[in-house]
């Protein structure tokens, strides 16, 4: 670490350039000072949104639903003191926008999510992977999705990977999808849904209920 690039907080603990922008980031969501423990990064926790948008996703406004319900799914999670980052898969898998506290950034860029072509969701499986290998803490990968992967075999594998990594996972599908593999997926039974499309923006929104909360234990 460059010591140029550090400075004491309230609590005189060494805290980051980059640590700075995110308690100043922090202190504009919340309105309050926020000052850093000794324990921060084994509490931190972080969820990432793994968003279907291939073709199919283009029918019905599946995909501005699914990002609208992704927005409120966002904000509950920022409550319970999750940063949340933003994957998108079709033909391919990218981050869109890396673990964050900043609302406004992650609903601009949900809003601006386009469709692709097929489904590579163990492409997006992955890359939220890589994207959790170094955080500490509790690690979620939540996949939205209204139908079947271009290969089954493949996003099941790329599931078994990030549990036997620690990384929880929790899945919604639409009507049109597999509940069966949307259950092989998840961590738990529980954390597979399957809903009417239309339900879509609502039931999205509502899994953050399975998020812990400030005052829940980790298991």
């Amino acid at each position: 670490m460059n010591p140029l690039n550090t400075q004491k907080n309230s609590n005189g603990l060494t805290v980051s350039g980059r640590g700075r922008a995110l308690l100043a980031s922090l202190k504009n969501e919340t309105g309050q000072e926020i000052t850093t423990r000794s324990s921060a990064r084994s509490s931190a926790r972080v969820v990432y949104l793994v968003i279907d948008c291939s073709a199919s996703m283009n029918t019905e406004n599946k995909l501005q639903n699914a990002a609208r319900g992704a927005s409120e799914f966002a904000r509950q999670a920022f409550a319970k003191g999750y940063m949340v980052g933003l994957i998108k898969f079709d033909s391919s898998a990218n981050t869109v926008l890396s673990a964050t506290i900043d609302s406004r950034t992650l609903t601009t860029q949900l809003g601006l999510l386009t469709i692709g072509g097929s489904t590579d969701m163990a492409g997006g499986i992955e890359r939220g992977i890589q994207e959790l290998k170094e955080a500490i803490g509790e690690r979620v990968l939540y996949i939205v999705t209204d139908g079947q992967p271009d290969d089954r075999n493949a996003a099941l594998a790329a599931a078994q990977l990030a549990k036997d990594q620690g990384i929880g996972i929790m899945t919604l599908g639409t009507d049109d999808a597999d509940s069966s593999f949307l259950a092989k997926l998840a961590t738990r039974a529980e954390l597979a849904v399957k809903v009417e499309r239309a339900q879509l923006q609502n039931s999205v929104s509502n899994m953050a209920k399975f998020l812990l909360s400030d005052n829940t234990k980790g298991k």
